[in-house]
């Protein structure tokens, strides 16, 4: 495994043995939001794992959930210093790490980091942190990425987007992609699986209207350049077979993957149904 000393504020990068938690001595001990948070995904760690990385569907979505944000990178290109932060079981580090040669990763849950594959783990500098206190030196990125966490972290967002905004360069670029809100259809799909699923909580996540996402990140010091519709049947049915097991079951199918895969890329450009989305994609630059 190789990782980039100038980065990271003394402190190692995974290995086998015992990963322990980061965090500055400013956070004396873990707070009530990231105890909580590291209990719900410790409860899901095992059956998210085993969902999306033994079956082909859940794995061909993340790919094409990674390559939309991938899209969004103004002036891509493979010395980019990049970072996947909140990045659970390394979905997006997958593709990360075909498209730039400096790649990092943080994520809160241990149990996660763990299942990140071998191959990929060791292209990466991996650590252990709470997105609020992130081990990295003061514009230390170019890019840096966020898919589906910052709902989970509601509770202390202004700390969350404080330390992103702090550990990208003057300039630099955050994507996000984040549960979008703004239907009615789609508000009370949410509700009827917060009330079905064991899975997943009202109390735990909270999916943003489009707009407020927008004006918290301007908010935060960052310059919102795109926001574009993301996720409709595909998203629906084979983006979280962990929480939807009953829906991904029979599209095993490689052509019906990809059938549903060119159904949500088309989705996103027809007028009126594109608002249905069920999530939408951002590139934000830094002030």
């Amino acid at each position: 495994m190789f990782w980039w000393p100038d980065l990271v504020l003394g402190l190692q990068s995974v290995t086998e043995a015992t990963i322990p938690i980061t965090k500055p001595e400013r956070l004396a001990k873990e707070d009530s939001l990231s105890a909580s948070q590291r209990a719900l995904f410790d409860e899901q760690a095992d059956s998210w794992v085993q969902a999306r990385w033994s079956n082909k569907a859940p794995m061909m979505f993340s790919d094409f959930w990674a390559n939309s944000l991938l899209e969004l990178v103004d002036g891509r290109h493979r010395g980019m210093k990049v970072l996947d932060n909140m990045c659970g079981a390394g979905d997006m580090l997958r593709t990360l790490v075909r498209h730039f040669q400096q790649v990092y990763a943080a994520d809160l849950n241990e149990k996660l980091v763990r299942a990140i594959p071998a191959a990929v783990r060791q292209r990466v500098g991996i650590q252990v942190a709470d997105t609020r206190y992130l081990p990295f030196k003061d514009e230390s990125f170019d890019v840096v990425f966020v898919r589906g966490g910052l709902h989970h972290i509601f509770n202390d967002l202004s700390g969350a987007l404080e330390e992103i905004h702090r550990v990208i360069r003057p300039g630099g670029q955050f994507i996000c992609s984040e549960p979008r809100s703004d239907s009615l259809l789609i508000r009370t799909a949410r509700a009827a699986l917060y009330n079905w699923s064991t899975k997943v909580h009202a109390g735990e996540e909270h999916p943003f209207f489009q707009q407020e996402l927008v004006a918290t990140l301007e908010r935060h010091g960052f310059a919102v350049e795109l926001a574009l519709p993301f996720g409709y049947l595909a998203y629906t049915l084979i983006g979280f077979p962990n929480i939807l097991p009953c829906l991904f079951a029979p599209l095993g199918n490689e052509f019906v993957i990809r059938l549903l895969l060119r159904f949500d890329r088309i989705s996103s450009k027809v007028p009126l149904w594109r608002n249905l989305a069920t999530a939408v994609n951002l590139r934000a630059r830094r002030r």
